[in-house]
């Protein structure tokens, strides 16, 4: 199983937290697992209220379940 992280600093002057995390619910989440550059392109709609530049890391998932304890 792999995870996504997309980190960004907005400036919430431009756009409030708010509306910022329903646009990138909205078009951004939908369009992660698409390698045609989709991601980028709607990334690029937060481009005017960042205040830094992101960054986007994947990892690798590894569940491990833990046997059962018993008592006595």
């Amino acid at each position: 199983m792999f995870a996504r992280t997309t980190m960004a600093e907005l400036d919430p002057v431009r756009m409030s937290v708010d509306d910022a995390v329903r646009v990138f619910k909205e078009s951004v989440i939908p369009a992660e697992g698409i390698a045609s550059g989709f991601y980028d392109d709607q990334l690029a709609k937060f481009v005017t209220i960042y205040r830094s530049e992101r960054g986007r890391e994947i990892y690798e998932l590894v569940l491990a379940e833990a046997p059962a304890l018993t008592i006595g």
